[in-house]
């Protein structure tokens, strides 16, 4: 079941509330939600693609990383007392 279908079935809200959920659930259409999802993708996209394009954005590509060393150091061994 939907969450959608598991409220309306739950008992938790009132009938005024049911029939304005419904009126919304009908009035949805899945391919134009699809449309407007796709649309908004493109648009995020499209600001990706620009932000790549910058100047700024492109100080991090030529950043090489660091180089980290650890350096052990020997430690004495220890004589156990038996």
């Amino acid at each position: 079941m939907t969450p959608y279908q598991r409220l309306m079935e739950s008992g938790q809200i009132s009938e005024e509330t049911k029939e304005e959920l419904q009126g919304v659930y009908l009035s949805l259409n899945p391919a134009h939600l699809k449309r407007q999802i796709d649309a908004q993708l493109e648009k995020l996209y499209g600001v990706y693609e620009e932000k790549k394009k910058t100047p700024q954005a492109d100080i991090y590509k030529k950043l090489a990383p660091h180089i980290v060393r650890n350096y052990m150091i020997q430690q004495p061994p220890i004589e156990l007392d038996t």
